[in-house]
């Protein structure tokens, strides 16, 4: 990371997740987020990087994996009614569900 690495000192990117996460990204997208960090923005590499939105999705995985371990699927679309769900869950929900059967 080269002088990356001292533009972080007392940011929000000042931790050693941060700097492992930063180290990942593309140098463009690092020093957008480090302008950002020094500009006072509590901003954080660990939502950019990759690892992050995989790591979220196992995280949905396993709470739907305990919804389904206590509810059967009538009791789970009670608990759904009436949550607003966009276009963009749904179309997850339909992957999972695609994956699951399949």
């Amino acid at each position: 990371m080269g002088s990356d690495l001292e533009s972080v000192r007392g940011t929000s990117l000042d931790k050693g997740v941060e700097l492992d996460a930063l180290a990942k990204l593309e140098p463009k997208t690092r020093h957008a987020l480090i302008e950002k960090a020094k500009a006072g923005e509590r901003v954080t590499a660990r939502d950019v990087d990759d690892d992050a939105n995989v790591r979220r999705a196992r995280q949905a995985v396993q709470a739907l994996e305990v919804c389904a371990k206590y509810m059967d699927e009538g009791e789970m679309a009670d608990a759904l009614e009436g949550i607003a769900v966009s276009g963009t869950v749904a179309a997850i929900a339909a992957v999972i569900a695609e994956t699951v059967t399949a």
